[in-house]
């Protein structure tokens, strides 16, 4: 199985110069834990995590910190150069890599080096499970 197989596609991405409170709404409005960050070509430049804002958002109590951290852009906040896979990448080697670098989701890029999904942790186990 390859990561074309159980990537979801057409993953919620936001600019690098996306206001940070606009990234976390779309989070949690699209109730996902990893947003792509991509330039004008759909070029992969980054990911933003959970684990990249945590204390900026808090489930139940919503804002922690000062309003002004809110105006900052996500290219303040995101993971330059995420590990990434091709789409014929196996789902075993995918499942490697996510390990080795401790990730919940890598992104999946077109041979010419666009964006043209996602694989988490989410559609592996579903995989596994056979639900897709």
């Amino acid at each position: 199985m390859q990561a074309k197989e159980i990537m979801t596609t057409s993953p919620v991405c936001v600019k690098p110069t996306t206001i940070i409170a606009d990234a976390i709404e779309v989070m949690h409005a699209s109730d996902i834990r990893h947003i792509t960050v991509v330039d004008r070509e759909g070029r992969l430049v980054g990911i933003l995590s959970e684990r990249d804002i945590g204390a900026l958002w808090h489930p139940t109590r919503g804002r922690m910190l000062d309003e002004r951290v809110y105006a900052r852009k996500v290219e303040d906040f995101m993971s330059l150069d995420p590990v990434s896979v091709e789409s014929t990448t196996d789902i075993d080697e995918v499942i490697e890599i996510m390990l080795e670098h401790r990730v919940g989701a890598v992104p999946v890029l077109s041979a010419d080096g666009v964006l043209s999904g996602i694989v988490s942790y989410v559609d592996i186990l579903q995989a596994a499970q056979g639900k897709l």
